[in-house]
């Protein structure tokens, strides 16, 4: 059962990759900037489970953190655990999320670097 914290993270990192999604995978494309010989479509696929599952850590995170901060009951090592649990899952949610983002930044700076060897 997540709690209203968790599932608003949830919506707002849905939301997020959603709009970095339309924007790398749709917008940018249509305005050429895309060089990856079309393997796009590949890179789409492979973002699909990415933002959805770094979108559910980046929830569950929030949840685990608030879980080691509230419960009085578990003991400090358990809390520490559970903290550096939140912690990892954290940054590996947002690296799903912003998987479109950093796969579009590599294509435009091979199209610069090429621009400026040319």
């Amino acid at each position: 059962m997540m709690n209203q914290l968790a599932r608003r993270d949830l919506f707002v990192c849905l939301g997020i990759w959603l709009a970095l999604e339309t924007i790398c995978f749709a917008l940018l494309p249509a305005l050429k900037f895309d060089q990856s010989g079309g393997k796009s479509e590949l890179w789409f696929i492979i973002s699909l489970p990415l933002g959805i599952g770094g979108a559910f850590l980046m929830a569950s995170s929030t949840q685990l953190a608030l879980v080691s901060q509230t419960e009085p009951r578990l003991p400090r090592s358990k809390k520490l655990g559970l903290s550096l649990l939140a912690f990892l899952s954290s940054w590996a949610g947002l690296l799903g999320i912003g998987f479109p983002l950093l796969f579009m930044s590599i294509q435009i700076f091979n199209q610069l670097f090429a621009v400026i060897n040319a």
